[in-house]
């Protein structure tokens, strides 16, 4: 999967995705190790050092690379914010595209 993602995307996409992983290791099944209601809720409880309005931006943006299934109400973009099977898989592979991409640049400098 190549996506680009903001700084911000990443640090949130890495806290749900930890979240996620505490979660699934406490035995919550997956679809609810998933779930982390609304990005209101993300700020109050994982993201309080943003601004709510990043938290809720940040959200929709993982929504619209499909990492996150990011349902709008109530002039809240987060309003359901869900990890989805595509950002799970995204961040179980992140060690093997790093590792990838460390032997790339080595590879790169030999002579």
């Amino acid at each position: 999967m190549d996506i680009e993602l903001s700084k911000e995307a990443k640090q949130l996409l890495k806290t749900l995705y930890a979240e996620y992983q505490n979660k699934r290791d406490d035995g919550y099944p997956k679809s609810q190790a998933m779930n982390f209601g609304s990005s209101e809720q993300i700020h109050k409880t994982l993201m309080s050092d943003w601004l709510f309005q990043d938290v809720d931006d940040t959200c929709y943006e993982l929504g619209k690379a499909g990492l996150l299934s990011c349902k709008g109400a109530d002039n809240i973009r987060g309003y359901f914010v869900q990890l989805n099977d595509n950002g799970v898989a995204y961040m179980d592979n992140k060690l093997k595209r790093t590792l990838k991409e460390a032997g790339d640049i080595i590879s790169n400098f030999r002579p």
